[in-house]
């Protein structure tokens, strides 16, 4: 998430002076800015889900009730889709940057490649956190899995 954040704070800064082949100031144009409010939502609800799910959890071990699998999975589950969804959110904001923002002098380039990497780590693999999720919620048995 701090990654993202970075990357969010150099396209604000990248699109305040970027100026279209139309001649179109980026920070005057409705489909950039609601791309940089979006992704702003998405982090800021990522966050939130993180810091709430975290207080929850100390409580719970201070009263010496042990976090349960079925807990961990479900915010393994929420803190991928929460990832994915600011993951988007980056590469929409690159997207719409225009092909200057790709070159490996800007900070937005590194930012969103950083982001990227980030991305593909095994702890937000969410076709495994997704269908662990989906089993159980059928009532099948987890199995033990490090990512768990």
């Amino acid at each position: 998430m701090g990654i993202a954040s970075g990357a969010i704070e150099q396209y604000r800064e990248y699109v305040q002076t970027r100026v279209s082949m139309a001649g179109v100031v980026g920070k005057t144009d409705p489909f950039q800015i609601e791309a940089l409010a979006e992704v702003g939502a998405d982090l800021a609800a990522g966050i939130s889900h993180i810091d709430a799910v975290a207080h929850a959890w100390l409580e719970q071990l201070q009263q010496g009730n042990p976090i349960t699998a079925v807990q961990r999975l479900e915010f393994r589950r929420n803190q991928t889709r929460g990832c994915q969804r600011v993951l988007f959110g980056i590469d929409k904001l690159f997207a719409r940057s225009g092909s200057a923002a790709t070159w490996t002098t800007r900070p937005l380039e590194r930012y969103w490649r950083d982001v990227r990497t980030g991305g593909d780590h095994i702890c937000i693999a969410a076709n495994t956190i997704y269908s662990a999720c989906a089993s159980r919620s059928f009532g099948d048995e987890m199995t033990k899995a490090p990512m768990y």
